[in-house]
């Protein structure tokens, strides 16, 4: 087992769970939605044999504490937050890996401080949905699955969560990995899972394809090679960016890091290296 040290770092009323693994060039990594530190170790503890990995758990997740009321559940206060704990630690640059809904966020962290990045890869992500109407629709499909997360509790919610099909491709990773799986998703809070889901969910983001065209950072956009629409998100992104590059991860649905973690470290790896 890696050793690591976890901090609370404080930032605008909210106190962020971070946690530091390994040495090396210093690489942030961003759990998706219902994830935490925890979700994301398997592929911490890989690379962190070749970087010093600062793992967050982003607001409503984990044991990041942030009030109803703080404002970092927005993405706009999220990105600050996350760049004055990169300077508590007395980072001025990193690299950044995202997954899912931590790949949107990678994606806006880089829009916005484009000077603290020095490449990006994302797995299983999007860029926002650009049509407005769709986008609308889809705030709609998130306040009701909040609702739902609030009236019904936590347990039902894990249950339908993952249920989902984009999620049936990790049956093969086995019971006992389920069991941690559901254990961790229990561990979250509902009203703060909730406020993630109004403000940080994709219906939430603006798209970010434009100010993509206008940055000169390397950037890798993985898929699950199972996980049509995000192959397809991923080439997508790829052509938005002037430095855009894609991998299909074979034998992987959309957590490509969990389904083959190997191929997804060494993908990884080898993008950040050659930058």
């Amino acid at each position: 087992m890696t050793d690591y040290l976890e901090k609370k770092i404080d930032v605008d009323g909210c106190s962020f769970q971070v946690r530091i693994e390994g040495e090396g060039a210093p690489l942030l990594l961003l759990h998706g939605f219902t994830g935490s530190i925890e979700a994301m170790a398997p592929l911490s503890s890989a690379l962190c044999r070749q970087f010093c990995v600062i793992s967050i758990d982003l607001p409503g997740h984990g044991r990041t504490y942030a009030p109803k009321g703080s404002g970092c559940y927005s993405f706009p206060k999220c990105l600050t937050c996350i760049a004055r704990i990169l300077d508590q630690l007395h980072i001025d640059q990193c690299f950044i890996c995202g997954y899912s809904m931590g790949g949107r966020t990678a994606l806006l962290f880089a829009a916005r401080f484009p000077s603290r990045v020095i490449a990006l890869a994302t797995i299983g992500a999007s860029g926002g949905i650009v049509e407005e109407e769709e986008r609308s629709q889809r705030r709609g499909k998130d306040e009701d699955l909040a609702c739902f997360i609030e009236s019904r509790g936590i347990e039902a919610f894990t249950e339908r969560w993952m249920n989902l099909p984009f999620f049936a491709s990790q049956q093969k990773l086995g019971i006992t990995f389920l069991a941690e799986a559901r254990k961790q998703r229990l561990g979250n809070t509902p009203s703060s899972l909730a406020c993630s889901l109004r403000t940080m969910g994709t219906g939430s983001q603006k798209p970010v394809y434009d100010e993509l065209q206008q940055l000169d950072i390397p950037m890798l956009f993985i898929a699950g090679e199972e996980d049509k629409k995000f192959c397809d998100l991923a080439i997508k992104l790829k052509n938005s960016c002037p430095q855009g590059h894609t991998h299909a991860i074979k034998h992987a649905g959309h957590a490509a890091h969990l389904e083959n973690r190997s191929k997804t470290v060494e993908v990884i790896t080898k993008f950040f290296q050659q930058v």
